[in-house]
Parts: C-alpha cells; sequence; structure tokens
C-alpha cells in the first residue's frame, strides 16, 4: 500500500517537475510569435490522448496556455487545467490552418510594369503576357501615344493597366519647375484619353520620385487625384544602353521578394533584350508562388522617401496658380463610364459625366465696376495668368468694341476710356491722348476662334481696380436650360469673332 502511494507521489512530482520546467522556460523566453506557438505545441504530444499535425496544435495549446504575473520577483502561477482535444476541434484547425496557408500563398503578389511605351517592342511584350496569362501596367509617354496609338488601343482591350509617365521624359523640364511637370501630365492624360477614353490617374515620375520630387510635388499631384507609383526591383534594363536579358534576369532575381513586389521593366525604343529576358522573369516569379496584378489607385502607394537634399533649383509655384490649375481637376477612376442604351422610339438620353472629368468651376472675379461671373470654359489659366475672351470681358464691364478699318485694331472702350489691339499681331495697345499708340507688355491669346487676353493687365489698362475673386464648383446636376443657354451664347461669340477676323 505504502509502496502504490510512493508511486503515484512519484509521478505526481514529475508532473509537477514537467509543469514548472515548461513554465520557467515560458517565463524566460516571454511572450511567443504565432510561428513559435505552433511549433512548441508540436512538442507536447504526451499530454494528447492521439497525436495530431504540429499545425492543429494551435486551438489545444491556446486553450491551455497560462499567464503570469510576477509579485514581489517571484512567479505566480494559477491553476491549470488541462484538457483533451476533441475530433471537432482537429477538423476545426486543420481548416483554420489550410485557410491560413492558401491566404498566405495568394497574398504574395507580383506587378510587372513597363514604361517608356508604347513602341515597337510593345505588342511582343503584349504577345508574351497573353501567352503566360499574365496582365502588366504600362506607363506610357505622350509623344509615343501619338505615333503608337492602336497599340495603346490593343493594351486597353486585352485587360493591362495604364499609367501616366509624362510627354517627353525631359528631366529638365519636368523638374526645375513643377509647372513643366503638370503641363506635361495633362498633355499626356488628354493624348491617352483620345484614345481609350478616359485619363488614368496612374502616374509614374521618369527616374522616380527620389531626388525628383519634393513635397510640394506629392502634395499637387494627390490634390489633383493623380496617384504615384515608383518600383520595389529595378530590371537594370536602362542603367546603360543595350544590358542583355541575362544580366536583365539576374538583377530581377537580386530584388527583394516582398508581399507587393513592384518589377520596373522598359518597353521603349532600345529595350529589345527586355522583351528577350521578359518570359524567364515570368518563370522566375511563378515558381516563388506570386500571383501577378495590374497596378490599380485604390492600393497601397509604392513611393520612394523624399530626399533630404535637392537636385533640382526650383521654387514652389504660388496659391493662385494652384487654384486655377490644380483644383480644376480631379482624375478619379481608371475606366470608361459606359454610356447608357436610348429606350425604343425615344431619344438618346445626354451622356453621364466621366468619372475622371474635370470639375467644373466658376470664376467670381470683384472689381470697383461690379462683379464679372465667369463659367469653366470663360477663363483659362497659362503661366500663372489668367485669361478670358475680350468680347465677353469688355461687355461684362459695360464696354463696347468696334474696329477700326483705317488703323486695323480692335478698339476697346470701358468708362470712356479706349485702348487697342493690334488685328493682325494681337499686340494690345494704349491710346494716348495725341492719338499714337504705345505696345504694352504682355501678349494676348487666340484659342478657339476667341480673342484672349490676361484678366488684370486688361482691366488695368480699362482703369477697373481689381479687388478680389472667388473660385466656386458647379453643381453638374444643375439643369441643362442654362448650360445650354450659355453654350448658345459662346457659339454666338465666336461667330461674331470670326466675322470680325474676316473683315480686315
Amino acid at each position: 500500500m505504502r509502496e502504490k502511494k510512493r508511486r503515484m507521489e512519484t509521478r505526481l512530482l514529475a508532473i509537477l517537475g514537467i509543469i514548472a520546467l515548461l513554465i520557467g522556460g515560458e517565463i524566460i523566453l516571454g511572450v511567443r510569435t504565432a510561428g513559435e506557438e505552433i511549433a512548441y505545441a508540436a512538442a507536447q504530444q504526451q499530454w494528447r490522448a492521439h497525436p495530431v499535425s504540429a499545425a492543429t496544435q494551435t486551438p489545444y495549446r491556446k486553450a491551455n496556455t497560462a499567464h503570469f504575473i510576477l509579485k514581489d520577483g517571484a512567479a505566480h502561477i494559477p491553476k491549470i487545467e488541462l484538457s483533451l482535444p476533441t475530433i471537432e476541434h482537429e477538423a476545426k484547425a486543420a481548416g483554420a490552418a489550410s485557410a491560413l496557408l492558401t491566404v498566405g500563398k495568394q497574398s504574395k503578389k507580383v506587378y510587372l510594369t513597363f514604361d517608356d511605351g508604347p513602341s515597337r517592342n510593345t505588342p511582343e511584350v503584349l504577345d508574351i503576357l497573353k501567352r503566360e496569362n499574365v496582365k502588366g501596367t504600362f506607363y506610357l509617354l505622350g509623344q509615343q501615344v501619338k505615333q503608337y496609338p492602336k497599340v495603346l488601343k490593343r493594351i486597353a482591350d486585352e485587360g493591362h493597366a495604364i499609367g501616366n509617365h509624362s510627354y517627353n521624359h525631359n528631366y529638365r523640364e519636368l523638374y526645375s519647375d513643377f509647372r513643366g511637370f503638370w503641363s506635361q501630365i495633362r498633355k499626356t492624360g488628354k493624348a491617352i484619353q483620345e484614345v481609350i477614353g478616359y485619363e488614368p490617374p496612374l502616374v509614374r515620375a521618369p527616374g522616380g520620385t527620389f531626388l525628383n520630387f519634393n513635397k510640394q510635388y506629392f502634395d499637387l499631384m494627390g490634390r489633383a487625384g493623380y496617384v504615384v507609383m515608383d518600383w520595389t526591383v529595378d530590371s537594370g534594363d536602362s542603367k546603360r544602353v543595350g544590358v542583355p536579358a541575362k544580366e536583365i534576369v539576374a538583377d530581377v532575381k537580386k530584388g527583394t521578394l516582398s508581399a507587393d513586389t513592384v518589377v520596373l521593366m522598359h518597353d521603349g525604343t532600345g529595350h529589345g533584350e527586355t522583351v528577350k529576358a521578359l518570359p524567364e522573369i515570368i518563370r522566375y516569379y511563378k515558381a516563388k508562388g506570386y500571383s501577378f496584378e495590374v497596378m490599380t489607385p485604390e492600393m497601397k502607394q509604392v513611393q520612394f522617401r523624399i530626399a533630404d537634399r535637392e537636385r533640382w533649383d526650383r521654387k514652389p509655384v504660388s496659391q493662385a496658380w494652384i487654384q486655377a490649375n490644380i483644383d480644376p481637376v480631379q482624375v478619379a477612376t481608371g475606366e470608361p463610364v459606359k454610356q447608357p442604351q436610348p429606350p425604343t422610339g425615344g431619344t438618346t438620353p445626354k451622356p453621364p459625366i466621366q468619372k475622371s472629368d474635370p470639375l467644373l468651376m466658376q470664376l467670381k472675379v470683384t472689381t470697383d465696376s461690379g462683379e464679372l461671373e465667369l463659367a469653366s470654359n470663360q477663363f483659362r489659366s497659362y503661366q500663372d495668368i489668367t485669361y478670358v475672351p475680350v468680347r465677353l470681358m469688355i461687355e461684362k464691364l459695360g464696354g463696347t468694341i468696334t474696329f477700326d478699318e483705317a488703323k486695323g485694331v480692335l478698339l476697346l472702350n470701358v468708362n470712356g476710356l479706349e485702348w487697342a489691339i493690334d488685328w493682325k499681331t494681337g499686340k494690345p495697345m494704349q491710346l494716348e491722348i495725341d492719338g499714337t499708340l504705345t505696345i504694352l507688355p504682355w501678349e494676348t491669346q487666340m484659342k478657339g476662334n476667341l480673342l484672349w487676353v490676361p484678366l488684370r493687365q486688361a482691366l488695368e489698362v480699362s482703369h477697373v481696380q481689381f479687388l478680389s475673386y472667388e473660385l466656386q464648383v458647379v453643381d453638374p446636376n444643375k439643369s441643362s436650360s442654362q448650360t445650354d443657354e450659355n453654350a448658345k451664347a459662346e457659339d454666338t461669340k465666336a461667330e461674331e469673332t470670326k466675322q470680325e477676323r474676316a473683315e480686315p
């Protein structure tokens, strides 16, 4: 009897010793990660009624993990209740582990991106992507879009993503002044829209943003709705002329294998070796378990940090320029809006506003002679100067315009004060007391059959004092009657301008 009792005590002490050892290990090592917890539980099969896989130990281990609180330097050991897992626990755990592994595999995404196209190389790139059942993202140059519109159309039709990569890739023009960068982005966006029906919000800066973008570049691009993307892996295909395909593949394989890998390649002129390297690059990422995705405006932005030094000597653009140029723009999506079909026997409905259309803005200018309200198509900005149609401005100020055939000038009269514009050259002139004309130091522009003048300067020469201005967003759902009325008025003014142009 005593021997039996002694054996039971020995077993109990052994069990308590093992528990103490486990507790001590947990206190010394600290908190375990999820992966460590699975591995740790796999070694505890002596506590289980039947062996199971390491992955299925997690629920059991979590259910029986004790929490320890140190009091006065000593470990406080709470009561431990051991329980055996059930078949239901095993099934649930196995399913959870399987789902976890599946999600982990699917979360590895690679984005193949191609800059500087479209070119003669692009169709071959598209052939390879189609054969491999892979989608890519193409960052296009505006001048190349003009040259290869059919290739751009094919890129869009085959389901690849499209981004803006400036118009001509000229670094000095792009980065010496934000206005140069903005002009190229807008010009390229328009060129793309003319081919596929929408302007893409994705943008990649030539050379990347590091040392090229400052905070204002990032802020203003985001303010207008553009999404700027860099990369995580450089294929090295543009580090010099004629980089061989073998070297391009090697550089890609040296790149970091992150959960979201963005690979920089080029399909522009002179990049035939990139085309040769592409199949091997695709095979490499497939072997690594990556899925191939296209970049979207909604995904997390891949951007380099802002450099702590400046490469370019440039000044920030003014708030007036920002309000006139950035705020009216809002590139929202990367796909065209489908047009509704007219009902049987009915009239064709007006197409909805494209999501990528710029916001309509109204400019209200306050002067000492009253207010000038200008619709979105009645003012434009160029190099920090706001222009308006001269006839429209003069009429809103209650003035008149006549044509002096002898002198070949338009005479503009506001409040009894006259100034003139030379009809042939467009030069603005001050009418002196003795009847002579002095050329003024600013320019007019002829756009859309209308003669445009800089607003502030035209007000000044008309002896009208500029007081303030306000930009307002126009409700796109406003009744179309007013819009149609404005359009008719503009058509009438344009026709009158044509007649004036023809008279001399």
